[in-house]
């Protein structure tokens, strides 16, 4: 079934580009955007990862639901980057004064980026 005859809309959302794959400075994301005529919300942005190089972006701001394909790139990244062994730390900190059980301040959740952790763990 083509994605325009789709009763439901289809995201797309790429987030990494792994290096090696040879993209040219000022790539245009022109078959990315034609996919908006069809009713497909797209979101990219394409940063050459081995020279730190921003290439281009659409909608780079659009917050997306991650397809599958874009998940598995990302894992790939992030096992590459750090390791199968690596754990992501969530803190909670304080900038104030507690006064009693009351903190007189802020309470800060610094995250680290656990695609793990959710409203549940909030609890």
């Amino acid at each position: 079934m083509r994605p325009a005859a789709m009763h439901k809309p289809f995201w797309l959302c790429l987030l990494l580009l792994l290096p090696g794959l040879g993209l040219a400075q000022g790539f245009e994301l022109k078959s990315l955007a034609a996919l908006k005529g069809q009713g497909i919300d797209v979101s990219a942005e394409i940063v050459n990862l081995s020279q730190g190089r921003f290439i281009g972006a659409l909608n780079p701001d659009q917050r997306l639901l991650p397809a599958s394909v874009t998940k598995l790139y990302t894992a790939a990244a992030a096992l590459q980057q750090w390791g199968a062994a690596h754990t992501f730390k969530t803190r909670l900190l304080m900038h104030g004064r507690l006064r009693g059980d009351t903190l007189q301040g802020d309470l800060i959740l610094l995250g680290s980026g656990d695609p793990t952790f959710d409203h549940d763990d909030l609890a």
